[in-house]
């Protein structure tokens, strides 16, 4: 929900008569970035955070994930070590040794974010912080103390769901990303609830280690939200690595057996109980915004999250929220955007972020990543829309990296040539979504994309590819 664009904004003239000129509750990726923004534009501030600095993302979350990611498909890579011609007898893991590594890109980079901090001369005070006034947070930790601030900048990130299944309080094994992630065993059967990012990526991690992964997705395909010919894509190559994706199909009803117990999965009207020794919740993530305060403030609210405009203003003056606090889009990379946005506007500037243009990937083997609209979406808004759509599978990069999985699939406006939306499933999606994002936000058009060169040889090539086949004129394609 966002509120309104034409209040007032928040006084930010400075005045010795306060502690700080801007104080963020939270430090995750939102709340240092915005905290650090306003250091650099000539504030004095401070952040709170209780936990180590970085949020949910970098300690528990999208950092430590893409560190275990690698291993897995370093392991795919050397058991499938023959297609290039080479010998690896024995390829094994050390969980142990897995999770260790990815503990120490945690710790580096912790450090490095408390670093930044002090280059820039931002107060990191350890605590809880909850809002007293719209000037005012009350940190609670080791010692209970009061500070003020002329604008308060909300980014308390959010927490894994847990939905209402019966029984679920009673399985002595059910795991949420946190838990995953740093996993001391590989459970023989686990069943992962949710087909979004988070539950993809998990069950490609223990799926590659070995465990029987089954996932179960209510809606009828994984990642709703995402363009239905990019999913199904991503969702065959999944399956042909043995993971069981269950769509349009709940989990109705847990019970517990020994240390495991058996999950009934419900799909068409018809229930299938499935052996399973740990269950992982992937449901979605809820703000985190009790104990705030916001209630006696006034503040609005749209169900847990926080109701702002689109300069992140709340309804009180002075007071700001970014980040998964605000609700969607859930992403690390959108929160720091938002921080950035929202420690511009406290310093008397009007930045907006442009969602339209904002990312989104699932690093799974192929990985899948997007930006803009999806097909269905685009047609639905616009009546003269043309897809381009290239493969990897005759790119000379992928097929000598024998990384041949997936393709690029651009949606633009035929009059225009306008890029509205753009899809890639495959090698380095992450990576190679990048260029259409900027394109995106530009304005590029699908022409003068065509007209820059691009090296050869190299993936992006699929790209290029892409939008030539998005005009008719695709070359190499028979």
């Amino acid at each position: 929900m966002r509120l309104g664009g034409d209040k007032p904004l928040a006084d930010h003239t400075r005045a010795d008569s306060f502690d700080y000129d801007v104080v963020v509750i939270g430090g995750g990726p939102g709340g240092y970035v915005a905290a650090i923004r306003a250091a650099q534009l000539g504030a004095k501030a401070a952040v709170v955070e209780k936990k180590d600095l970085g949020g949910t993302c970098l300690n528990v979350g999208c950092i430590p994930t893409k560190a275990v990611i690698s291993s897995v498909a370093l392991l795919r890579q050397m058991q499938n070590a023959s297609a290039f011609g080479l010998k690896a007898e024995k390829v094994g893991y050390d969980l142990e040794g897995i999770v260790g590594g990815a503990k120490s890109v945690v710790k580096q980079l912790v450090n490095g974010v408390g670093i930044l901090l002090k280059k820039n001369g931002v107060a990191h005070i350890k605590g809880t912080g909850s809002l007293e006034d719209p000037h005012t947070v009350v940190v609670t930790g080791d010692t209970r103390k009061k500070v003020t601030a002329r604008n308060i900048i909300i980014a308390t990130g959010s927490q894994a769901a847990r939905p209402p299944i019966e029984g679920l309080d009673d399985f002595p094994n059910v795991w949420t990303s946190d838990d995953a992630v740093f996993a001391d065993r590989v459970p023989e059967n686990l069943v992962v609830i949710g087909g979004g990012a988070v539950g993809l990526e998990f069950a490609y991690i223990f799926n590659g280690l070995g465990s029987n992964v089954t996932l179960v997705e209510m809606m009828p395909q994984i990642l709703p939200a995402c363009d239905t010919e990019a999913a199904a894509e991503l969702a065959r190559h999944l399956k042909k690595q043995g993971i069981d994706i269950r769509t349009g199909s709940t989990v109705v009803k847990v019970q517990k057996s020994g240390n495991g117990g058996k999950v009934t999965v419900r799909s068409a009207g018809k229930d299938e109980k499935l052996d399973t020794d740990v269950i992982l919740l992937a449901v979605g993530r809820v703000p985190v915004t009790e104990g705030l305060g916001l209630e006696a403030l006034g503040i609005k609210m749209n169900r847990r999250a926080i109701a702002v405009n689109e300069y992140y203003e709340t309804s009180v003056p002075g007071v700001y929220a970014i980040g998964d606090a605000i609700g969607e889009p859930l992403l690390a990379h959108a929160a720091s955007a938002e921080g950035e946005a929202a420690a511009a506007n406290v310093m008397g500037h009007r930045e907006k972020v442009n969602y339209h243009a904002m990312p989104a990937a699932v690093y799974t083997h192929p990985e899948l990543a997007s930006v803009g609209m999806s097909e269905r979406e685009a047609r639905e808004k616009y009546a003269d829309v043309a897809v381009g759509k290239f493969p990897f599978s005759i790119n000379g990069r992928a097929l000598g990296e024998r990384e041949t999985e997936g393709f690029v699939k651009l949606i633009i406006s035929q009059k225009h040539g306008e890029i509205l939306g753009a899809f890639v499933v495959g090698p380095h999606a992450s990576d190679l979504i990048a260029e259409l994002a900027t394109a995106i936000a530009s304005e590029i058009t699908v022409d003068e994309l065509i007209a820059s060169v691009h090296a050869h040889p190299t993936l992006s090539e699929v790209v290029f590819e892409a939008a030539h086949d998005a005009r008719g004129r695709c070359v190499h394609r028979a």
